[in-house]
């Protein structure tokens, strides 16, 4: 299914900071679903903001580094300004022992940050087989920085199968451009899968098997059986996006 995105001016009930600049998008995938995208900077954070705009400080992000506590920051207000659009408010998202967002019931979402990124996607849950209702599951979104040359040779090895090597050598595109997005449609596929699944797996569990010439989407093929809806030879596509020409955004959605 296509999923087109639209940015439109929104009205936020939460108030603006200057230690962020968001962008707020409608995605159109059978229904409109928020994005929320923030841009943020690390030299204006401070642990005050928390309190600020309500959002918990779990003890282990408290005694983590100020990097760390900036981005879940920043992703947690990409998650509260995504539930603000589908005006769901006051609210917060949790975070479960593994460190995994909890949603408010009814709910599902998925974050994702990097160095001076974070984003967020949120839809709302219909019942299973309401007719003429999409039913997610589960949904997944990750933000990259293009990994870096002298790091590149190393995820390679760890995260493509020969298959997936052969898409890199047969492509004009940068290697490392084309890797960030394979590592990051991995990482989206994982998150939308995880709640449906119910535990960690690897990467070798999906491969990429096409890559749009545009870089607008890929396709991913499950390898082996993780669960009765995502059974092996399922195939998945997952919407691409630049940003900025350093980083690269994914998104997935599992459709029940």
């Amino acid at each position: 299914m296509t999923c087109e995105a639209v940015s439109i001016p929104v009205h936020s009930t939460l108030e603006p900071l200057p230690f962020l600049q968001e962008n707020c998008s409608w995605l159109w995938h059978g229904r409109a679903v928020p994005l929320v995208h923030c841009s943020f900077d690390i030299s204006r954070y401070r642990d005050t903001l928390f309190d600020e705009l309500q959002i918990p400080l779990p003890a282990s992000i408290r005694q983590s580094v100020l990097r760390r506590r900036a981005e879940y920051l920043a992703g947690r207000y990409c998650a509260l300004r995504a539930l603000d659009l589908l005006c769901l408010q006051p609210v917060s998202v949790g975070r479960d022992k593994l460190g995994i967002p909890t949603w408010p019931q009814g709910f599902t979402g998925s974050i994702s940050h990097c160095r001076g990124q974070a984003v967020a996607l949120v839809v709302q849950q219909d019942h299973a087989g309401r007719a003429g209702k999409a039913h997610w599951p589960g949904l997944g979104i990750d933000i990259e920085e293009i990994v870096p040359a002298e790091t590149a040779a190393n995820i390679e090895c760890r995260l493509l199968d020969n298959a997936e090597r052969e898409l890199l050598d047969e492509s004009s595109v940068s290697r490392q451009l084309l890797l960030t997005l394979m590592f990051s449609a991995k990482e989206s596929f994982f998150k939308a899968a995880y709640p449906v699944v119910g535990r960690y797996f690897d990467f070798d569990a999906v491969s990429v098997i096409h890559i749009e010439p545009r870089l607008s989407s890929l396709r991913l093929r499950i390898n082996q059986p993780l669960h009765s809806s995502l059974p092996t030879g399922r195939e998945l596509d997952v919407n691409c996006q630049l940003l900025a020409t350093q980083y690269v955004m994914t998104r997935v959605f599992i459709h029940s």
